[in-house]
């Protein structure tokens, strides 16, 4: 898989299927079990999700790429894969990407690596109770981090 296609793969998903609905009690493993019957190597997916990764990165720092649109997909396959497969079903001799790719952002609802991520107001609180204080260290945004007695 390369990286191109993946992306091109995941736009024309993200521009045919909105996220719709709300989560159903345990839709997440309907959704990983339909996308575990697309992998037929387990070992080659996550071989290339860490290459893709790896890409995305890349294009970020070179072309400006907004990665974090891609990366929840990457993480859901990944999930997927770990998983076993179901003994019934007939292994692919070829990963379907197309099609797994649809299944995982067609079910994005479903799927918790879509949540937005912890605000930083959030994350800030959650180090105070942890017994951290993090203080404003200047202007342009930097922090300096404070153990608290």
């Amino acid at each position: 898989m390369e990286v191109l296609t993946f992306i091109a793969m995941c736009d024309d998903s993200f521009n045919t299927f909105e996220s719709e609905g709300s989560r159903t009690r345990r839709g997440y493993e309907k959704v990983y079990e339909k996308a575990r019957a697309q992998i037929s190597d387990a070992g080659q997916v996550l071989a290339a999700i860490a290459y893709l990764r790896q890409k995305l990165v890349i294009l970020h720092h070179h072309k400006k790429l907004n990665y974090s649109r891609y990366t929840p997909v990457l993480d859901c396959i990944r999930e997927a894969a770990r998983r076993d497969s179901d003994p019934e079903l007939t292994v692919l001799p070829e990963t379907n990407w197309d099609q797994l790719i649809r299944i995982v952002i067609q079910n994005r609802s479903e799927l918790y690596s879509f949540d937005n991520e912890t605000p930083p107001q959030l994350h800030i609180l959650g180090l105070k109770i942890l017994g951290w204080n993090l203080s404003r260290a200047s202007a342009n945004s930097t922090y300096r981090t404070v153990v608290m007695s």
